[in-house]
């Protein structure tokens, strides 16, 4: 988590990648219990949120933004427009 939490720090996203891609390749079971159902679960959610008509704050960890399985790829898919503020 140290390196994870490093890569925040410094805007690191393609350490992040990297790691994502280690964990996957390491252990893909704990891999997608941790990440991957996970990401589809809180995409799920946020879309409810979203159909709701009001606004609302999300906060998720870091490393579900990263690597094929993110959240940000399921949000894609439901639709959803992503804009990295950061670019």
């Amino acid at each position: 988590l140290q390196n994870l939490s490093d890569a925040f720090y410094n805007g690191d996203e393609k350490l992040a990648e990297d790691m994502d891609k280690e964990s996957y390749n390491s252990d893909k079971a704990s891999y997608n219990k941790l990440l991957t159902n996970r990401n589809a679960h809180m995409a799920n959610e946020i879309d409810e949120l979203a159909k709701g008509g009001k606004e609302y704050a999300v906060a998720v960890g870091y490393g579900h933004f990263f690597g094929k399985d993110s959240i940000l790829k399921d949000l894609e898919e439901k639709g959803y427009k992503i804009t990295d503020l950061n670019k």
